[in-house]
């Protein structure tokens, strides 16, 4: 009987020590925060670091829809001209002091301080705080996007560079040699975070990243090289995801130029560039397909093809039909003319020299020489953009929804900071453009950007190639980590990530 009771209250303090220790996640990254760098306030805020220490008002995900953090309720009004906002109750600051709507108006200041872009989006706007919970953002002009305005407000009480004081799930616990440590804010509004600390280490070397995390060093490791992706599919111990990278890359075709003017050949030059192979040789599976200069997720599977997709034989017709003919060489002809025609491409990204000579050969196949040039960006933008000195262009965008205005607005054609590289007109696209500007129903914003895929699928001012993805590491040892693919709103959920006992 006392070999038994003494046996009970042995498996009970082992229980108990086991449910005592204390559960640490260890993040390994390339992003250099430590005590020295912590004033660069905008790498802190954008990295996994800032959103688990700080909130948005709400987040925006991948298709548009607004998931609310610290509000309650949002309401979009007078044609996108007011944002009533009622933030939750029982929101406070790690030092313990409330958070309340008068907070709104520093916060936008410290917003408008990270950078340029943050500056023009609260450009007029006016405050009104109408009560402990409850305030207003009016403006003359309808909001660019609200929720997207709403996703870059945060709750930065004492800056970046001074405190680290916030909202969020975790904070501030200590710096270290190379990274700081995060503990578990048992305060948080939505409740204690399952995870104890957070540590987030700087490594920018990619391969001591990996031994970290091969070894047990690290739980998750985000923006992985494919070639690192390959090794580790193999290791079931982590779980790989992968999310939209935030950029297209294409071929944008200046539709000012005297061979880029015909749409047929345009259209041609898309359809005789295969894309899967583009991913595949050129970005080693780092990709998926583009069809549009929108976000993929956002677009449904029927307009993901068209003339963005590889369809050789109809590029061949599309040509015969337009008067070229196979000449004495391999190049096709047209009055006595060769079908060639030289593009630069953004030497800043260094995979796009691969993806360079993949198309130039998909294109020879189809008896289209193609000529390369290498430039750097800010020369391209300052010298060639400007004066219209150029066949093509090949580099990346951003598939952010406030680029569009920019990239597709004719109306700024003629401005040499607009980055419009097709030189592209389309007054449909215009009035388009500003319903979407002037619109805060997710449902009415989608159905208008599949008009202006139509439209660009029948204008074809460049060839979509691919969008950028990331890829995450995630430790098995951990439940929701199945989930993470290194946007904001997975970043918020590792809050609720807890210790799978089944893994050792």
């Amino acid at each position: 009987m006392i070999t038994i009771a003494f046996a009970l209250l042995l498996l009970a303090l082992l229980s108990s020590c086991s449910n005592n220790k204390e559960k640490v996640l260890v993040v390994i990254d390339s992003t250099k925060i430590d005590k020295t760098s912590a004033a660069n306030t905008e790498m802190l805020s954008t990295s996994i670091v800032g959103d688990l220490l700080f909130n948005p008002i709400l987040f925006q995900d991948a298709r548009l829809s607004p998931h609310n953090v610290l509000a309650e309720d949002v309401k979009v009004l007078s044609g996108n001209k007011v944002i009533e906002v009622k933030l939750r109750d029982g929101i406070r600051f790690h030092n313990g002091r409330e958070f309340n709507a008068s907070d709104i108006h520093n916060a936008i200041d410290n917003a408008m301080k990270l950078n340029e872009k943050n500056r023009e989006l609260f450009k007029g706007l006016q405050v009104e705080v109408l009560d402990k919970t409850r305030f207003r953002l009016k403006s003359d002009s309808p909001i660019r996007d609200p929720y997207i305005l709403l996703n870059n407000i945060g709750d930065y009480e004492s800056g970046f560079s001074e405190a680290l004081v916030g909202t969020g799930p975790f904070r501030f616990g200590r710096w270290l040699d190379n990274g700081l440590e995060l503990v578990a804010n048992k305060d948080y509004f939505e409740g204690k975070p399952k995870i104890d600390k957070v540590v987030y280490i700087y490594e920018d070397d990619e391969k001591k990243r990996l031994r970290r995390l091969l070894s047990g060093e690290a739980d998750l490791m985000v923006c992985l090289s494919p070639g690192i992706v390959r090794f580790l599919e193999k290791d079931n111990r982590f779980h790989l995801n992968k999310i939209s990278g935030g950029y297209y890359t294409s071929l944008f075709f200046n539709t000012g130029s005297s061979l880029f003017s015909d749409g047929a050949v345009r259209k041609a030059v898309s359809m005789a560039i295969n894309r899967e192979r583009v991913i595949d040789k050129g970005l080693m599976g780092a990709g998926t397909p583009a069809y549009a200069p929108f976000k993929p997720e956002i677009m449904p599977e029927k307009f993901k093809k068209n003339n963005f997709e590889f369809r050789p034989r109809e590029a061949a017709k599309l040509l015969a039909d337009a008067g070229w003919r196979k000449g004495n060489g391999d190049i096709l002809e047209k009055n006595g003319i060769k079908l060639r025609f030289s593009f630069y491409y953004n030497a800043d990204q260094a995979e796009l020299k691969k993806v360079v000579d993949i198309i130039q050969q998909q294109l020879f196949e189809a008896g289209i020489e193609a000529r390369s040039v290498p430039i750097m960006f800010y020369e391209f933008m300052e010298k060639n953009i400007k004066a219209g000195d150029y066949d093509a262009y090949l580099g990346a965008n951003s598939e952010y929804e406030e680029n569009n205005f920019t990239t597709w607005h004719s109306s700024f054609i003629a401005k040499s900071e607009a980055a419009n590289f097709s030189r592209y007109s389309n007054r449909e696209v215009d009035l388009l453009l500003e319903k979407i500007r002037e619109s805060s129903d997710i449902g009415e914003k989608k159905k208008l950007y599949l008009r202006i895929q139509e439209a660009l699928n029948e204008d074809v001012p460049a060839a979509f190639l691919y969008n950028t993805v990331i890829y995450t590491a995630a430790s098995r040892r951990f439940k929701g980590a199945e989930e993470f693919v290194g946007n904001v709103y997975s970043v918020h959920k590792i809050k609720d990530w807890s210790i799978n006992e089944d893994i050792k």
